[in-house]
């Protein structure tokens, strides 16, 4: 699902500005889970919170809420909003076209439900692990994705294809695919774009140079309203890698678990295996 962009009027920024300064701050470092390097403890996948960016002459200030905390990008420092205002106040600022094209009507409560995690349903048999020396490697914080995380998402990674400048995410399909998205559609609008469908089973050798194999999933959200598409890649250890929206490159689960058998993979919004996929670096140029 792309991530809902809008603007509010000065005098709503400012007050919103006003508020988020005068929460109390907590200590130094603070991070709500421990053994987990994400400062608000947001969830691999799914709602992730709201960013805010300010900027007024020469100022310019992010600030990132989840739930009852909001973090200062600039300072890192994080602070404690008790009553969920903020993040509350910014969801009903959010115009009714955007609620009702992007989030499918959805109500402040359903959006930020995070669901449960599940495993993958649809895979006929357990993928083998395969390990292919000529496929992509993972390189997870040091690769290209992360440098440019914003900007682009699974079908960017799991294709390879990077988006350097502030333009939207790739969605399959030539026109892009459009709402309500079934699986029809999905699996029509990725072999669009020259993916070749390889059926609900990976195949038991290793693809051609300049190739790789590609996982498509569709998800549902718990309350059922909105459907999303998701992809996976398998990289030359065997194991496989995704990117989560504008989240970060991983190749674990959203349980934490390195993903080296996708039978047990645990990932929310209900997975639906859509199948296996072969891309070819060739076909580069038809993701946008």
């Amino acid at each position: 699902m792309p991530n809902p962009e809008w603007s509010v009027g000065e005098d709503v920024a400012r007050d919103i500005l006003a508020a988020l300064e005068k929460f109390p701050l907590e200590r130094p470092g603070y991070h709500p889970i421990q053994d987990y390097d994400e400062p608000l403890g947001r969830p691999r996948s799914g709602y992730r919170g709201i960013s805010i960016d300010f900027e007024e002459d020469k100022k310019h200030l992010v600030f990132e809420i989840f739930g009852d905390l909001v973090l200062d990008v600039r300072s890192g420092r994080v602070r404690r909003d008790t009553q969920k205002a903020i993040e509350k106040r910014m969801f009903e600022t959010v115009p009714k076209v955007l609620v009702a094209e992007v989030l499918e009507g959805m109500s402040y409560e359903q959006v930020i439900d995070p669901g449960h995690e599940a495993a993958i349903e649809g895979l006929k048999t357990v993928p083998r692990k395969l390990k292919c020396a000529r496929v992509l490697s993972y390189r997870g914080r040091a690769s290209t994705f992360q440098q440019f995380r914003l900007t682009n998402n699974c079908y960017n990674y799991a294709t390879n294809v990077v988006n350097k400048v502030p333009t939207r995410q790739a969605i399959p399909g030539t026109p892009n695919i459009r709402r309500p998205l079934t699986m029809a559609k999905l699996r029509a609008a990725i072999e669009d774009d020259k993916l070749e469908p390889l059926g609900m089973e990976l195949p038991d050798a290793c693809p051609a140079v300049g190739s790789h194999y590609v996982a498509v999933l569709l998800r549902t959200s718990p309350n059922g309203s909105v459907r999303d598409f998701h992809c996976m890649r398998l990289d030359r250890t065997g194991a496989w890698s995704h990117k989560d929206g504008s989240g970060d490159v991983r190749n674990v689960d959203d349980n934490g678990t390195k993903i080296v058998d996708l039978s047990t993979a645990a990932l929310s919004w209900n997975p639906v295996l859509a199948g296996f996929y072969l891309f070819r670096k060739s076909e580069r140029g038809r993701i946008s």
